[in-house]
């Protein structure tokens, strides 16, 4: 029963046409982020108040939370875009029926879902966000330059989808 489920198409395959709605999701979460960070400062440029001083309210937890969840299924969906070759929405499918996917959405998505979903994170090591994010510039790359025909060749002995999530684990796992 467990094998019956296919992932792809039960849950990566709808996320990625919701990649315009996760981009305005990503988008208002920035601009409440940045209206918080100006009101902890005192200034959008210079810092008035030091950090300890500022008391985090539950509204910025439970947006932080949101976020964070934001962020994975962000990624899924720019992931999705590139893998399975979807528009970001329905709308753009229509406007634009010669072209079947949005690259600049897809890696739009991905680099916002991971900064948004490591926002939380504040003792985070920059090698592990360097190692994350170039593991899935890697990953975009090899999907795009990849010709068809030795997709199929490489879906003889494996997934090619299971193929690239092990290039992203053995290249972020060297990096980070």
């Amino acid at each position: 029963m467990i094998f019956a489920f296919d992932f792809t198409e039960n849950i990566l395959k709808p996320l990625a046409q919701l990649g315009g709605f996760f981009l305005l999701l990503l988008g208002v979460i920035w601009i409440i982020y940045a209206i918080y960070e100006t009101k902890r400062r005192g200034s959008f440029k210079k810092r008035k108040v030091e950090t300890w001083d500022f008391d985090i309210t539950k509204f910025l937890k439970i947006l932080t939370y949101f976020g964070f969840i934001v962020g994975i299924f962000s990624i899924l969906s720019g992931v999705g875009e590139l893998i399975l070759k979807v528009p970001p929405s329905t709308a753009y499918a229509l406007l634009n029926s010669t072209t079947e996917r949005n690259i600049f959405t897809a890696i739009i998505l991905i680099v916002f879902g991971v900064f948004t979903f490591l926002k939380p994170i504040n003792d985070l090591p920059i090698a592990s966000v360097i190692g994350l994010l170039v593991a899935s510039l890697i990953v975009a790359i090899i999907t795009l330059a990849i010709p068809p025909q030795l997709v199929q060749v490489i879906a003889v002995f494996i997934d090619p989808k299971i193929l690239l999530v092990i290039i992203f684990i053995i290249i972020f796992a060297i990096i980070a």
